[in-house]
């Protein structure tokens, strides 16, 4: 049974921490927990949660800056900034009732973000400083609580992604945007032949339709754009009535009116554009229901023969709801599925594919992304007795010194 954790204060934690590496205890770091099947397993029974961290340490609407304590949540911060007509653009892939009950220091531990990263950019690019606690206990500040500043930038960004294996995340600064005056989400309906050589086709020329003008020629008012395929567009039918179609490009445009119209002129170059209810959009963060999620990444020109190749590998793996979000602009697709009974333990991705969450037979045939030399250093010079969530990487336990 997991010991779980919630000190009061940082310094609390630090001793914590300090203890755990001086008897060479491993810890599971967590936030409110929501998220908690991403990444390996890990080895270690005691849990410490950031949760009880939450504070407001320095707002300034001014100068669209907040600083929280790592356990404030999503939920939040959106109660705290919404007054002010401003909100923290991130909206990260989340199970349901990680939307509002996910931490900010967990969502920055593991880099995690959604749809708005196309108009604002990922979770690394909100960040202007942090605070962390590493292995031995050691606190240590990086960036700043101004939008100018770049002091500790590598720092930062180093922190930003590591799961919480270099320190634990205590406070970070971010920056805010203002509420634009419209918002509006279009869905554009969209069949695909049934034929598998005429479906990958009319995919790829629906994706360098969408790469193409008249779409790329507005594209400052757009704050996301997706593809779903798969079982998602009937997971949107379900949840908003939205019509069913084999594929649906969503959009969703920000700013004057005139911008707005000038984005939904643009995609009805793609076919039948209608107006649906932005609340579309927390349904797509949650389509991340399976037991399993990948990420793959290539150029947007190779979008579409990266989604055949995904197809034809999910086709050999008889999945059940099956939810497939591509991010055409930027070449990324998320894919998340339940896995069959028969589930082989020994996978073979297609090429330029990473796993985010898997049953626990599949992750020892998946390589580590950090069993080099300069990682394993990194690791040793933050956390030495490797205590901070051990196997979340697959990394090795060894001295790489």
């Amino acid at each position: 049974m997991s010991i779980v954790e919630s000190p009061a204060s940082t310094e609390a934690l630090r001793a914590l921490l300090a203890d755990a590496s001086a008897s060479e205890t491993p810890l599971r770091i967590v936030g409110s927990g929501t998220w908690l099947s991403a990444g390996r397993p890990v080895r270690a029974t005691r849990h410490v949660s950031t949760r009880a961290l939450a504070s407001v340490v320095e707002y300034v609407p001014g100068d669209l800056v907040i600083t929280v304590g790592a356990g404030t949540t999503l939920g939040e911060l959106a109660d705290i900034t919404a007054p002010q007509g401003q909100w923290l653009a991130l909206d990260p892939f989340a199970s349901p009732d990680g939307l509002r009950n996910a931490t900010i220091g967990a969502t920055i531990a593991t880099a995690s973000y959604g749809p708005l990263a196309l108009g604002f950019g990922r979770s690394r690019d909100l960040v202007l400083g942090l605070s962390f606690i590493t292995g031995d206990g050691t606190p240590v500040r990086a960036g700043g609580r101004v939008v100018k500043n770049v002091a500790g930038f590598d720092l930062v960004r180093l922190t930003t992604g590591a799961w919480g294996t270099l320190g634990v995340i205590t406070e970070v600064s971010l920056r805010l945007h203002a509420r634009p005056a419209v918002d509006e989400t279009f869905a554009v309906l969209i069949e695909l032949p049934s034929a598998p050589a005429a479906r990958d086709a009319a995919m790829s020329s629906l994706l360098a339709r969408v790469n193409s003008a008249p779409l790329l020629s507005v594209t400052s008012s757009l704050s996301a754009l997706v593809v779903l395929t798969h079982d998602a567009p009937a997971a949107l039918a379900d949840a908003h009535d939205v019509p069913r179609a084999s594929a649906i490009v969503l959009a969703r445009a920000m700013g004057n009116r005139a911008r707005v119209d000038a984005m939904r002129t643009a995609l009805s170059a793609l076919g039948d554009t209608i107006v649906v209810d932005s609340e579309v959009w927390h349904t797509v963060r949650t389509l991340d229901i399976g037991d399993t999620t990948l990420r793959s990444t290539d150029a947007p020109s190779r979008t579409g023969a990266r989604w055949s190749a995904l197809h034809q590998w999910l086709e050999t793996q008889q999945p059940t709801r099956t939810h497939m979000i591509i991010d055409p602009l930027r070449g990324a697709i998320r894919t998340s599925f339940h896995s069959a009974p028969s589930l082989s333990s020994a996978w073979t991705l297609p090429e330029r594919t990473t796993v985010e969450r898997a049953p626990a037979s599949v992750w020892p045939s998946i390589p580590s992304p950090v069993n080099d030399v300069l990682s394993q250093r990194i690791r040793e010079r933050f956390d030495p007795a490797h205590r901070l969530n051990p196997g979340i990487w697959g990394e090795h336990t060894g001295s790489a010194l």
